[in-house]
């Protein structure tokens, strides 16, 4: 089959383009509008080895662009994705997540070839978890603008089958690490800041939790549903480890492959506003039915996540400034998280 993959020079994206082209005979067609979470390395290599893939940079929302790439399937990716960004600049969050997400929906409905129109949502949209863990029929409280940005997309796509019989599947995944994720996220932040002989600095107590699963366990199940022949149709699949770990249990583990002491090597800071306390997959559903689930453990994970980092210098040591954003609070605090 044909496959658009949006946000393609992003973390995830280009993470399952390439998962795409090595464990699949697929042909794909990559679209990224190139913003400063996008970076054209991620997937160059791909442009270079393989005759299955095509890139095109460009805005979702463009339907002239988007109409004229032959596709079965789409799999978008394209979103803001940083909590932190959106709590100053909650407009481009809106934009991109919800307004960019429409004009893709809308250039959908006139491609009479597409079987399949898989949106890439996030656990997010949850808020903190009411129970043990979360299921897909947990509320949605999204607590930051990002969170609800990408809540509105989600039930934005959700309309678009109801209302258009759109061919839909809405995956809706739990904290994703591995290679090529940018430094504003937790897992990057700490290793490159490990790496450099610096503290990790820990925002409130470092007990907020979340659920971790590799980007490549991801992509291997997105995949699952684009080779699945099921019919789908307003379809809600969590994609998760079934596990978290505070985040002080992750700087504890980070530490732990470079041997190095713990509390000599923490500096704690103010809590982030919106901060959830708590994430947990359940993918009950997601296992029944494609008889798959995760197959990379944490602590393997993310000691190959380290090593990628330490051999890999020269692809984020240009994004050291992004590490940390400054946020401005109701009451004119500045604070960095």
């Amino acid at each position: 089959m044909k496959i658009l993959v949006t946000g393609a020079a992003g973390f995830i994206g280009s993470n399952f383009v390439d998962y795409l082209i090595k464990n699949s005979d697929h042909e794909v067609t990559g679209l990224d509008i190139l913003n400063y979470a996008s970076d054209m390395r991620n997937i160059q290599p791909i442009i270079e080895n393989s005759n299955r893939f095509n890139f095109i940079q460009g805005d979702i929302s463009d339907d002239k662009i988007v109409l004229s790439i032959e596709h079965d399937i789409v799999v978008n990716f394209a979103a803001e994705t940083h909590v932190t960004r959106s709590i100053n600049n909650s407009k481009s969050f809106i934009y991109n997540d919800v307004l960019c997400t429409d004009g893709l929906l809308r250039s959908s409905l006139y491609n009479k070839n597409l079987k399949l129109f898989i949106h890439i949502s996030t656990s997010e949209v949850y808020g903190t978890c009411e129970a043990n863990d979360m299921n897909e029929e947990h509320p949605l409280n999204p607590l930051s603008p990002y969170a609800a940005a990408k809540c509105g997309a989600d039930r934005l796509a959700y309309s678009y089958s109801a209302t258009y019989g759109l061919p839909l599947v809405i995956v809706r995944p739990f904290n994703n690490y591995g290679p090529k994720q940018h430094l504003e996220k937790v897992i990057p932040r700490f290793i490159t800041s490990l790496i450099q002989k610096k503290p990790l600095t820990l925002h409130g107590k470092g007990m907020a939790k979340r659920d971790f699963i590799h980007v490549q366990d991801t992509c291997e199940a997105i995949l699952k549903i684009v080779d699945s022949k099921k019919k789908f149709k307003n379809e809600v699949f969590n994609l998760g480890s079934e596990n978290c770990f505070s985040v002080k249990e992750i700087a504890s583990a980070i530490l732990k492959i470079e041997k190095k002491s713990h509390n000599s090597n923490y500096v704690f800071d103010t809590d982030r506003p919106g901060q959830v306390d708590k994430h947990k997959c359940n993918m009950k559903k997601f296992k029944e039915i494609f008889k798959w689930q995760p197959k990379k453990s944490f602590n393997i994970g993310l000691k190959e996540t380290y090593d990628w980092y330490k051999k890999n210098t020269n692809w984020w040591k240009g994004k050291l400034s992004m590490q940390k954003i400054r946020i401005v609070l109701p009451n004119g605090q500045i604070i960095y998280h």
